[in-house]
């Protein structure tokens, strides 16, 4: 058995996969398509991408969060509506395709900003609020 480390660009994390079938070889093969890099062994993640990295997904779960108070599996299956011929539906697709747009209008040029132990709760807390339900 071989263990292969790859490291995601986006998320700087590193990812240790054990290469002794044809679905880890094509994981391999896919990782490395999709720009990840092998790496020799697995090295601690850098704490100012770690928290870039959570912040990132804090955001993106306080939207899904929001869509699913609403009957709704994530912001992303909400938006989806947008275009339905059900009235209700297409109200609530436009307001939360709006929040998600002021969320990470806010949020990008923030998290270029965050350094290592950046308190997440206080960037979250300081996020656009869910607006009513039309």
């Amino acid at each position: 058995m071989t263990t292969k480390h790859f490291v995601d660009p986006l998320s700087t994390h590193v990812y240790s996969i054990d290469i002794d079938n044809s679905n880890n070889n094509a994981f391999h093969a896919a990782a490395l398509k999709s720009g990840w890099q092998e790496v020799s062994s697995p090295t601690p993640v850098d704490g100012t991408a770690e928290s870039r990295y959570q912040a990132r997904n804090a955001v993106q779960a306080v939207l899904d969060f929001g869509a699913q108070k609403w009957g709704y599996n994530s912001i992303v299956e909400a938006i989806t509506f947008i275009n339905s011929s059900v009235p209700n539906f297409v109200a609530d697709a436009t307001v939360l395709n709006q929040w998600r747009d002021d969320c990470w209008s806010w949020a990008n040029p923030l998290i270029a900003t965050i350094e290592s132990g950046a308190n997440i709760v206080a960037f979250i807390d300081s996020m656009p609020s869910q607006p009513t339900r039309p």
